[in-house]
């Protein structure tokens, strides 16, 4: 009542009414949003998504206004919201977050964080994630923007990453990501970042969903892709979760007929073989998944003998008692290797892909 009354008012002392009333509203929804357990129910209160569009387009950039509309939609996105993100994309809020990013002057500041969230909780939704992409929103280019010019380790180059890690998780995401010129940027950022950067797990992670796509696996090894993996790899220190993730990338990328001298030549055997004695069973399991790969893919063009004499045998043949993922890949590697030349026509089954990131 107090909202409709103020909007009824005409002359400066009306707006001013009126901008003190709206910025006391906006800050008890605030406040009522930060409860997860009621998220879905304020959402659907009457009006409430249509007003809320309308104060975060309205709010002038940088303004107390605007940052409280964002961090309500932020809010009611999240956990305990997950039913309000269709709705909310449906809406039109897309559009509106990546409005509020471009406008403001600000790349670090607390708006551009706020509705960078907001995105990522939106795009953490599997219904969300192709419109999001495919719809001519305007979200893939204004996190790109973002990424390009965020400093470095900054809460914004990692909420556009968390961002664009959620859209790739869709199959359907990964080519036009690609076209988009994602891989070289990854590529960048992986090879910039330090063991330790917050960062540097997204961008990780964004490698294998792609590199799970067999088509996206040669641009991305003419892009630095393999390169970048095995940098990371090398550089891990013990127990560094990213170093599995790394490797992840690697045997991804070795499952193509076009790919496996190129691997050899950048280093992707050498790792493979390094982390296939790994105490971490996970590990081992993708190097010996990297070894089967590059066997079987590598018997027409040359790569199986040039894997015989950097010593391969011996690896292969230490694994094969190893339980499980690695020992199956192991002995998988064993028959591509040691089979029958007259056999390279057999079908045969490559080591699975590593799963995309979820």
């Amino acid at each position: 009542g107090a909202l409709l009354k103020a909007e009824s008012l005409a002359g400066g002392v009306a707006a001013e009414i009126w901008e003190r009333v709206e910025e006391a509203g906006l800050s008890a929804l605030v406040s009522l949003s930060m409860c997860k357990d009621t998220r879905c129910a304020m959402f659907q209160g009457p009006r409430v998504g249509e007003a809320l569009l309308r104060v975060t387009y309205s709010s002038p950039p940088g303004s107390g206004r605007l940052l409280a509309a964002v961090n309500v939609w932020r809010n009611l996105s999240d956990t305990g919201g997950c039913d309000n993100r269709v709705p909310m994309f449906r809406l039109g809020l897309p559009e509106a977050l990546v409005a509020a990013i471009r406008a403001e002057p600000d790349r670090e500041g607390e708006v551009v964080n706020a509705s960078l969230n907001a995105l990522t909780n939106l795009a953490s939704h599997n219904a969300n994630r192709v419109p999001l992409l495919r719809q001519g929103l305007g979200v893939a280019e204004a996190l790109l923007g973002v990424i390009r010019s965020a400093e470095p380790g900054s809460r914004s180059l990692r909420a556009a990453l968390v961002t664009l890690t959620n859209l790739s998780c869709h199959k359907d995401n990964r080519v036009p990501m690609m076209r988009l010129g994602l891989a070289d940027l990854l590529v960048t950022l992986t090879l910039t970042a330090g063991p330790d950067t917050k960062h540097l797990e997204a961008v990780l992670i964004m490698l294998v969903n792609l590199s799970a796509m067999a088509d996206c696996r040669v641009p991305m090894v003419h892009c630095g892709a393999a390169e970048a993996a095995v940098a990371v790899i090398r550089a891990a220190p013990p127990g560094c979760k990213n170093l599995e993730i790394a490797l992840k990338t690697v045997q991804n990328l070795s499952a193509h007929d076009e790919t496996g001298r190129d691997l050899l030549e950048k280093g992707g055997l050498e790792v493979a073989l390094a982390c296939a004695r790994h105490s971490d069973s996970r590990v081992s399991a993708v190097a010996a998944g990297t070894l089967s790969n590059l066997a079987l893919y590598g018997r027409r063009s040359g790569v199986r003998a040039l894997m015989l004499e950097r010593g391969v045998a011996d690896a292969i043949r230490a694994l094969i008692d190893q339980p499980e993922r690695t020992g199956l890949s192991a002995a998988k590697a064993a028959a591509f290797i040691f089979g029958d030349e007259g056999e390279d026509d057999a079908p045969a089954s490559p080591a699975p892909a590593s799963p995309a990131h979820d």
